[in-house]
């Protein structure tokens, strides 16, 4: 089973849209067909911007909560080690630099991060979503 860790702009751009990689992305999560990989930190990321972001469109914090409940049930948790924290140009990044670095995984992200031009080449793939599937 293919494991990948979606980038927040890649959740939040399914839930505004109905098109393009993003949803795909997430319905295809839905239909059990990858594995998401989530850790607490990750997971804190994604509550913090979507409600800063979707609930000025007419979300409410209980369906994000909620939301996030159904997407918790579908992921596989990760524990990062607190012993060592990637360094990142970006300090948003290094969650997901971190969750992946330590699963080997996947990283899908609506934009091309700071990470593969900051630091050479990482222990990991970083994907923009319509890639992810071709």
């Amino acid at each position: 089973m293919i494991r990948a860790i979606l980038d927040t702009n890649v959740v939040l751009s399914a839930l505004r849209s109905r098109n393009g990689a993003s949803f795909e992305i997430m319905k295809r999560l839905e239909l059990g067909e990858f594995t998401l990989l989530l850790s607490n930190t990750v997971l804190a990321e994604y509550e913090e911007i979507l409600k800063r972001e979707l609930v000025p469109l007419g979300f409410s914090h209980v369906w994000i909560e909620q939301f996030l409940d159904e997407l918790c049930l579908e992921a596989q948790s990760f524990k990062p080690s607190a012993s060592w924290k990637p360094a990142l140009p970006d300090p948003d990044d290094e969650p997901l630099a971190q969750l992946a670095m330590e699963s080997k995984i996947v990283i899908l992200s609506r934009t091309m991060s700071g990470i593969s031009l900051q630091t050479g080449s990482p222990p990991f793939a970083w994907l923009i979503p319509r890639l992810f599937w071709t």
